[in-house]
């Protein structure tokens, strides 16, 4: 991939904003290699704006193709990554456009990208020049080769297996990823002291752990309510009992909510039910849910649960600091249509949610005529005498 030259940078500059058919029609005289060259930085642009910020509007770096920015992590969770690791070397074994690398990589006297993509070598390569960073090596190789072709005991290896199949469809097993982590998992861990792993967050997390028994830490990260990835992380100098699990909700700016764990805290932590919502409801964050920290958040915070697989909490005291959302209990009442319609009377609009209940958001929002949005929030669910119910909330 080439750079642009003096009068296409400041084209790109003035059009960051534009559509696809103004720059479709603006560029129509182009040739096509220029015109293809120039919609590809200007989209790539808007689709890092929010996804890597830092980055935004800086003509002087190159932006590959869409799928490889689609599939690249966001600045937050590199951020995140490169707070997990630092010392004398890092190897990125999948190196994709370098998100990761580039934020983890100044953590490190020096750093090795592996990538088997020319053109994304090349494009690391100059992002890396561009960014100003120094003790950077680009390898394009296969990670199978590179580590053979290597003696390296490396500080930290960092790995992000492909998750699609040769016809381009996704997969989740860690033995169907690309290069196949359950296979080289004892071989990487001989090679360093630290292996971090970057899964997906689909992954079954107790499967992925009997497949990488040297698991120190998993970090659970979400980001905006959504599970984003799964962090395993393995030290091979050190004897491992059982790993903490690590629910991480990234919040903004700087902000995030963390709770810590273990699976055997989990399997002994105590918990009582409420007969009926109390003055508050708690509702877990995305991270707190995949990692299945449900009844050890709930002894830690002091709460009780509606219905055990509910997932939903409740308490008569405000908890600042609980890892999710708290709402402050207005009214509860059946799931029935005509009890509903009674107590939603004065409801056009509402926030829908539903935990453990036999119907989707979009069946209940139809069943009882509301639109979304609004300052109503709505919890459909099942309650601990198994009733179905519905509690409303206001935020708070």
């Amino acid at each position: 991939m080439r750079l642009p030259t003096a009068t296409e940078t400041e084209f790109i500059e003035q059009h960051l904003e534009a559509d696809g058919g103004q720059l479709a029609l603006r560029l129509s005289s182009a040739p096509a290699n220029d015109r293809a060259f120039l919609m590809g930085q200007i989209s790539g642009h808007q689709c890092i704006r929010d996804k890597i910020p830092s980055w935004y509007g800086r003509t002087d770096l190159l932006l590959p193709p869409a799928l490889a920015l689609e599939q690249c992590s966001s600045e937050r969770t590199a951020r995140y990554k490169a707070s997990l690791c630092a010392g004398q070397s890092l190897c990125d074994l999948t190196g994709g456009f370098g998100v990761d690398f580039t934020f983890m990589a100044p953590q490190f006297e020096r750093a090795t990208y592996v990538e088997r993509q020319p053109d994304l070598c090349r494009i690391v390569r100059h992002n890396a020049n561009a960014l100003g960073m120094s003790g950077i090596e680009v390898c394009n190789a296969d990670a199978a080769d590179f580590l053979a072709r290597s003696t390296e005991r490396f500080t930290c290896i960092f790995i992000d297996p492909a998750r699609r199949d040769a016809t381009g469809g996704k997969v989740v097993l860690l033995e169907q990823c690309q290069p196949n982590l359950a296979e080289l998992y004892a071989p990487l861990l001989g090679r360093c002291h630290v292996l971090l792993a970057k899964l997906s967050p689909m992954l079954d997390i107790s499967a992925a752990l009997r497949l990488m028994p040297q698991t120190a830490d998993v970090h659970v990260v979400a980001v905006g309510g959504e599970c984003k990835e799964l962090l395993f992380v393995s030290r091979s100098d050190d004897a491992v009992d059982e790993p903490n699990i690590h629910c991480i909700n990234l919040l903004g700016g700087d902000e995030e909510q963390r709770f810590v764990f273990t699976r055997s805290h989990e399997q002994a932590a105590q918990c009582g039910y409420a007969d009926r919502p109390l003055a508050y409801l708690y509702e877990p964050n995305a991270a707190i849910l995949k990692a299945g920290a449900f009844r050890a958040v709930a002894q830690a915070f002091a709460l009780l649960k509606l219905h055990p697989h509910s997932h939903l909490y409740t308490a008569d005291t405000a908890v600042d600091d609980f890892p999710g959302r708290r709402f402050r209990v207005v009214d509860s009442f059946g799931a029935s249509t005509a009890e509903a319609s009674r107590h939603l009377a004065d409801v056009g609009a509402a926030n829908i949610a539903t935990r453990n209940f036999p119907e989707s958001v979009a069946q209940l929002r139809r069943r009882l005529r509301l639109d979304d949005g609004g300052e109503v929030y709505l919890f459909a669910t099942t309650l601990a005498g198994g009733q179905r119910g519905i509690v409303r909330c206001a935020k708070g």
